[in-house]
């Protein structure tokens, strides 16, 4: 896999939401015309492209692990700066 295969990007195609949802396109298409994913058209055609915050939080609560999506600031709660505390 590339540096670029896992850059975290403001807005997703159809084809890498089904894969990091782990469903078909079909069901991708049918949750964004349906409002569970949020993002807009692009182009004349109208493609669907899925925005990073709807798909982290479709993952989210299909409980599939955000990998190399998790937010860069997820682990600051975790980190100590040493100074007092137990």
């Amino acid at each position: 896999m590339t540096a670029l295969a896992t850059e975290v990007k403001d807005f997703y195609g159809v084809g890498e939401a089904r894969r990091r949802l782990k469903c078909s396109e079909k069901r991708v298409r049918r949750e964004f015309d349906r409002g569970v994913l949020s993002g807009d058209l692009n182009g004349r055609r109208g493609a669907r492209r899925i925005s990073y915050q709807s798909l982290i939080k479709r993952m989210t609560e299909l409980q599939i692990p955000l990998g190399e999506l998790a937010p860069a600031d997820s682990s600051v709660a975790m980190v100590s700066n040493g100074i007092g505390g137990t």
